[in-house]
C-alpha cells in the first residue's frame, strides 16, 4: 500500500476487517524510502531484490533512531567496547 509522500509501508491484517499500520508505532523515529536506483543521498543504503532502501542523509530524525538501533545492537552483541575502571588519585599535599 502507498503511504505518505509515496513510500510503501507494509501492512499487516489483524482481523478480517482490521489492518494494522506500522506507521503508527514508528511515524516520527524513523523513514525508510525506497526506490529502484541507487539514491544518491542516503545516509545508509542496502540494495534487496532489485529494489534499494535507505535513510536520507537530510533526515535528522531517522539518522538518529538508526544510531540508537545500532548502538543497542552492538550493546546486545558484545562489541561495544568498554571502559575499565577508573582510578582516582588525590594530588593535594
Amino acid at each position: 500500500a502507498m503511504g505518505k509522500n509515496n513510500c510503501r509501508q507494509r501492512e499487516i491484517i489483524v482481523d478480517a476487517d482490521e489492518v494494522f499500520d506500522w506507521g503508527t508505532l514508528h511515524e516520527k523515529q524513523i523513514r525508510l524510502r525506497w526506490s529502484q536506483n541507487r539514491p544518491d543521498d542516503a545516509y545508509v543504503a542496502v540494495k534487496y531484490r532489485d529494489y534499494w532502501f535507505y535513510i536520507a542523509d537530510s533526515d535528522l530524525d531517522s539518522k538518529s533512531t538508526f544510531l540508537l538501533l545500532q548502538i543497542l545492537g552492538d550493546l546486545q552483541a558484545g562489541t561495544t567496547p568498554s571502559a575499565g575502571p577508573v582510578l582516582t588519585l588525590p594530588v593535594a599535599r
